[in-house]
């Protein structure tokens, strides 16, 4: 609908409403949306009221940012956002581990949490301050995490 759109053909509300509930579908596919923490997080990432809710101007930057024409930089600054659970800047061992409880429910023991906490802090933070600058968190996404994880085509 948007290349539509971006041609000058005029969508319909219906095309629109359709779209967005696509949108919602898919983003919940990789936590935004949905239930949990880091849903709520990240649809509160694109929410412009920052209450988890979506006006279609949100949405449609969501769009923009998740397509695969979006910038590396816009979903690695998106993907930071949903794990950095408190907002201080820093995605600190806490909003790791409530990020990874989150999206993997019981699939993991607590042990193996803490394990995988511990391997990324100690291969990507660099100053062991036990906390992920934006530029650390970057550091840590793969071409397959952009390519996969933060990219979504919906039309």
């Amino acid at each position: 609908h948007l290349d539509r759109e971006r041609q000058g053909e005029l969508i319909s509300i219906k095309e629109l409403e359709a779209t967005h509930k696509a949108f919602a579908a898919a983003a919940a596919s990789f936590g935004v949306g949905g239930d949990g923490e880091a849903a709520a997080v990240g649809s509160a990432s694109f929410s412009t009221a920052k209450d988890g809710t979506l006006s279609q101007q949100d949405w449609v930057a969501a769009c923009c940012v998740l397509s695969s024409r979006g910038s590396k930089a816009n979903k690695a600054r998106t993907a930071f956002q949903v794990y950095d659970l408190d907002e201080d800047g820093f995605v600190n061992v806490d909003d790791l581990r409530r990020t990874l409880d989150s999206m993997l429910g019981n699939a993991l023991s607590p042990q193996q949490v803490e394990q995988i906490i511990k391997r990324l802090m100690s291969a990507f933070d660099a100053n062991d301050d036990h906390c992920l600058t934006e530029e650390e968190f970057r550091n840590l996404l793969s071409q397959e995490d952009y390519d996969t994880r933060f990219t979504m085509d919906l039309f």
